[in-house]
């Protein structure tokens, strides 16, 4: 007796794909603009300083970026939980926040640096899709 149906349709797996890696691309980054009212704080430490610089080199238009911690502890040769310590000094003071959260380990949380305090993420967005 057959444990199949009869209307079961006979198929093959396709061939498995061939994935090319591509070199990375070199860091194109030459400047970054921050809050200038950083500059002034005297909250701010040089660890917490270099690592709002840092985060302000990968923002968009809005003040938006999706870099991870690792890749920022990579660029400051530091480890991702003395990052993780600055941001979370940084969210403190007002510099940073985080817009939307991520799967963690999948993919890096959205987090927008905060240039003015008195726009918020939406109108940012808003004003810098318009231009």
């Amino acid at each position: 007796m057959n444990a199949l149906p009869s209307n079961v349709v006979d198929f093959k797996l396709p061939k498995k794909p061939k994935v090319k890696e591509k070199e990375a691309l070199p860091d194109q980054r030459r400047m970054t603009v921050m809050p200038i009212r950083a500059i002034t704080d005297k909250r701010i430490t040089d660890g917490m300083f270099r690592t709002l610089a840092l985060v302000c080199s990968y923002v968009n238009r809005a003040g938006i970026t999706w870099v991870s911690q690792a890749k920022l502890a990579k660029d400051t040769g530091t480890s991702r939980q003395a990052i993780s310590k600055q941001l979370v000094k940084l969210r403190a003071l007002g510099y940073i926040e985080t817009v939307s959260k991520a799967f963690k380990g999948v993919k890096p949380d959205t987090v927008r640096v905060i240039f003015d305090p008195t726009i918020d993420a939406e109108t940012a967005i808003a004003v810098t899709s318009s231009i």
